[in-house]
């Protein structure tokens, strides 16, 4: 779980840094409450085991936003464990997806 989190994260941070001009390489230092996300990245997991798995992968290769070593992170992921076809689609914190991936077919194979 979270492969394809970080994935979607790493690539709407690019965008963002490109369409803004802050690539990596020249992002401003800011410090820890400076920063708000340009986006956020709602990680729905039902299974507690793999809930688990996402968080901690989340917490390890997704920096706080504004805390990554002084440099600015554009996208916050919120590891979410809930079933996302019982979401409430009125819940004002979704109030503004623009987008969804889903992975139905999900195996879990790539567990080790």
């Amino acid at each position: 779980p979270g492969n394809k989190t970080c994935h979607l994260a790493t690539l709407i941070n690019d965008s963002i840094g490109a369409t803004t001009d802050e690539r990596p390489s020249k992002r401003k230092k800011k410090g820890k409450n400076d920063a708000k996300p340009m986006s956020t990245i709602f990680a729905f997991e039902r299974s507690s085991t793999r809930f688990s798995l996402l968080q901690s992968r989340m917490q390890l290769f997704i920096p706080p936003v504004g805390d990554s070593n002084g440099i600015s992170t554009q996208v916050a992921v919120v590891p979410t464990h809930a079933d996302f076809l019982k979401a409430d689609p009125n819940d004002t914190q979704l109030a503004n997806v623009r987008a969804i991936l889903l992975d139905p077919s999900c195996s879990g194979s790539g567990i080790v």
